[in-house]
């Protein structure tokens, strides 16, 4: 795993994060860091974060501190741009496992065009999960939950199920 600060030109602190699941596939993340202006326009209930009347992914009723801004799948020489919407505090460069316990990402080509990606997200009570599918070379976002149930089955096991 890489993991790169750098700042974009309007000076945005920008971390670069680079998790290959293997030789052939490798997840890169580019999350930016929230400013004080970012935070302020964070539109806030009593209970939870909105961003343009849509929950905040990532976080339980504070502010987040970064924004997922991009997800790339590269396998092999094929690249594909993933929906990040609604995605902060999202942690990608904590890697892809942490002592061999949890595993946080999870991707498989079947070829150059059919693809499943699974990532678990932000930590403790922020929690959330998302899925993408590549079909036929299009990418699409499939799963972005906070869903207690549907967390812990990717805690437990992030990899799908795989029928003969």
């Amino acid at each position: 795993m890489l993991v790169l600060i750098s700042s974009c030109a309007i000076g945005v602190p920008l971390i670069e994060s680079k998790v290959a699941i293997s030789d052939d596939i490798e997840l890169e993340f580019k999350e930016y860091r929230y400013t004080n202006d970012d935070r302020a326009a964070c539109e806030k209930s009593e209970s939870h974060c909105f961003k343009n009347g849509v929950p905040v992914f990532g976080t339980e009723s504070l502010h987040p501190i970064s924004h997922l801004s991009a997800l790339e799948l590269r396998y092999k020489d094929t690249r594909y741009q993933l929906d990040t919407s609604f995605m902060y505090n999202a942690g990608a460069e904590k890697g892809h496992q942490v002592n061999g316990v949890v595993e946080y990402f999870y991707a498989n080509c079947y070829d150059a065009k059919n693809c499943i990606v699974r990532g678990i997200f932000s930590d403790a009570g922020g929690t959330y999960v998302a899925e993408w599918k590549v079909l036929d070379g299009k990418p699409f976002r499939t799963i972005l939950t906070t869903a207690g149930d549907i967390v812990s089955k990717f805690v437990d096991d992030i990899r799908p199920p795989v029928y003969q």
